[in-house]
């Protein structure tokens, strides 16, 4: 009986570990902010606002349990407000 080991996984060098694109904390704020610039100019269809406002609801909570933005202390504080870095 012949018995075989899994092949190992190669590694990456270096250089091609730094050429794949990132998605930090820092960039998801400014998506909200994004998504809080098209809002205001208009950029959505009423038949899309819904999903809009559901992942940009989304995206805030993950950002406020990741601490990347100030926790909202209520609904009808401005959302633009809450969108803003932390300051460290």
């Amino acid at each position: 009986m012949q018995s075989t080991t899994p092949e190992t996984p190669t590694q990456e060098s270096e250089t091609e570990a730094s050429t794949k694109p990132t998605l930090g904390l820092q960039d998801l704020v400014l998506i909200a902010q994004m998504i809080q610039v098209a809002t205001e100019r208009g950029a959505w269809k009423a038949t899309e606002l819904t999903s809009v406002g559901t992942i940009y609801d989304k995206l805030l909570m993950f950002l406020e349990s990741a601490g990347a933005i100030a926790k909202s202390s209520t609904d009808s504080e401005d959302t633009e407000t809450a969108a803003q870095p932390q300051e460290t």
